[in-house]
């Protein structure tokens, strides 16, 4: 995988070029307007990209480092099967996210919009969605782990997100829909 230096990218965004799959960023992101960017099966190992704008980008089987996405906007993006474990998304806007089949484990959502988002099939366990807003959310078939088939802590998730999160015609892991508002 080749690395691309953020300015080498910034440069060809800036000349309209949009197409960067599979590349190797190291660099930090913050506050960068990369909206409807194609990084799909990139490794993003940057620690932080704050406030950085991935509207309607395509990150699908991309993989994050431990980064931190505090007030990122993400909205419509495609983090479909995408490796996300231990990023920060606290105060991102994930509205209408597609994150099918992320590998979601030990994300934190604090106070994340993730209206509308599609985490059906995404691996959830030690995702903290305190104070996250999930209406109309998509969590169908989604789980806790990948190697543990475990009803009873599944429950237990499900009874916290119940609790700590906005849930307004969500679509619960069993295809129950659950309003708490």
């Amino acid at each position: 995988m080749k690395s691309t230096d953020i300015q080498e990218l910034l440069q060809r965004y800036a000349n309209g070029e949009r197409l960067f799959s599979g590349i190797y960023l190291n660099d930090e992101l913050i506050n960068l307007d990369l909206q409807d960017i194609d990084l799909s099966s990139a490794n993003i190992d940057c620690s932080n990209a704050e406030r950085c704008n991935f509207s309607r980008a395509n990150l699908s089987s991309a993989s994050f480092g431990e980064c931190f996405l505090y007030q990122a906007n993400l909205s419509d993006a495609n983090l479909s099967h995408s490796h996300l474990g231990q990023c920060s998304f606290e105060e991102a806007n994930l509205s209408g996210a597609n994150l099918q089949g992320a590998s979601l484990e030990f994300v934190s959502f604090n106070g994340a919009n993730l209206t509308q988002a599609n985490l059906s099939e995404a691996v959830l366990g030690g995702a903290d969605f305190r104070g996250a807003n999930l209406s109309g959310a998509n969590l169908l078939n989604a789980v806790n782990s990948r190697e543990i088939d475990d009803q009873d802590l599944g429950a237990r998730w499900v009874e916290m997100l119940k609790q700590e999160v906005i849930l307004s015609s969500t679509i619960m892991p069993d295809g129950s829909i659950i309003s708490n508002v």
